[in-house]
């Protein structure tokens, strides 16, 4: 499915920026100064995030795991940019998301009197996840007349194609260690107790892609629709040496309002 789409946002793009000169009337159509955006926006993608480590009690060595994941969900996004030539603006996005969740835990506890006889003890601790993007952007933007087989009556609907690098902050929590305590006799089996967590924070580089959709209500106001996909991979230390690797970002969809900055405002 990620395949297919980023070959749809792909296309679309060329399209977008071969279509000028087939129609090089076109270039006097886009004559404001800039452009800005404020949107509620939806991450579709969801991750698993799993981590293990050993466990040493009464000279012999057991082990923890836990497992969460990280689930898609409602965020924001702000940007704007500014026309450059033509059709071609740069820009700059930021976005959040943050999920809350609750990571399980599976311990084997060795017994304190008979050899490779672990007993398993289960629990699980609130963590979070966030990430905030920056996207850098070259748009180009067309009225959707000035494509292909389109209707001239589609004067109102803009289409931007953008891409460029992007830079997330992506911060997780991670369970760092746990306590135990003995139940029953003799030690048959084992409590979880004083679960600690640590949050570590690490910036990641990677790449946007997307189109945005709006509809011009007033010469200066709309409302808008964007598809994005912008995604960067982040290695984050988990404790005790251990290297997590997550994948920040996704698949993005937006709604919200749309400005465009005409010449004659002064703005500055």
């Amino acid at each position: 499915m990620r395949s297919t789409i980023l070959k749809a946002l792909a296309a679309a793009t060329v399209l977008l920026f071969v279509a000028p000169p087939v129609h090089a009337q076109v270039f006097r159509d886009w004559t404001d100064r800039g452009f800005a955006q404020i949107n509620l926006s939806n991450q579709l993608t969801s991750a698993d995030l799993n981590d293990s480590w050993s466990l040493t009690a009464y000279d012999e060595q057991g082990n923890v795991e836990t497992h969460q994941r990280i689930k898609g969900g409602r965020g924001f996004d702000v940007g704007g940019g500014v026309r450059v030539w033509r059709h071609l603006g740069v820009g700059l996005g930021v976005s959040r998301f943050s999920d809350s969740s609750s990571a399980a835990i599976v311990a084997r506890i060795p017994h304190p009197l008979i050899f490779d006889r672990p007993r398993t003890a289960t629990g699980s601790a609130d963590t979070k996840h966030s990430e905030t993007g920056v996207h850098l952007q070259a748009t180009w933007l067309l009225p959707l007349s000035k494509l292909p087989f389109t209707a001239r009556t589609t004067d109102r609907i803009l289409i931007g194609a953008f891409v460029g690098p992007s830079f997330f902050k992506v911060t997780q929590t991670f369970v760092n260690a746990i306590g135990f305590s003995e139940v029953g006799a003799p030690f048959t089996s084992a409590n979880l107790g004083g679960v600690t967590t640590r949050s570590q924070g690490k910036w990641a580089t990677g790449v946007n892609v997307g189109l945005d959709i709006s509809y011009r209500v007033t010469e200066s106001v709309g409302a808008g629709l964007l598809l994005r996909y912008a995604g960067a991979s982040a290695d984050l230390n988990a404790g005790s040496g251990r290297t997590q690797s997550i994948d920040a970002g996704g698949f993005q969809i937006g709604v919200g309002a749309r400005l465009r900055i005409k010449n004659n405002w002064r703005i500055w």
